[in-house]
């Protein structure tokens, strides 16, 4: 997904580089929830080519260097919603329920 910071007209982007940083700092607040993510760049060039092939207009988001791609607030958000999502199904699965005062 192109992230906020990024414009791409009419393109999908996909990062393709081995890490992403960002906070969900927004308006002088939320700028203690901050994450690091690994990318699996190899997977990202596969739904590159994957998307290239069925005409879907992509492009790769590669940093210079070793720098790590830039996450906005949003994607910030979303990746700490994915892991509170993914955290309570898989305690569900497990059969035990997670409180939400934890």
């Amino acid at each position: 997904m192109t992230p906020h910071g990024l414009n791409l007209s009419d393109s999908i982007g996909i990062y393709a580089n081995h890490i992403a940083t960002g906070s969900a700092e927004w308006n002088g607040a939320w700028e203690d929830f901050k994450v690091s993510v690994n990318i699996h760049d190899d997977f990202a060039i596969e739904l590159f080519n994957h998307l290239q092939k069925k005409r879907i207009n992509s492009n790769l988001i590669l940093p210079f260097g070793e720098r790590p791609a830039p996450l906005g607030w949003s994607e910030v958000k979303n990746i700490l919603l994915c892991f509170v999502v993914v955290f309570q199904l898989f305690s569900e699965l497990k059969g035990t329920f997670v409180s939400s005062s934890r």
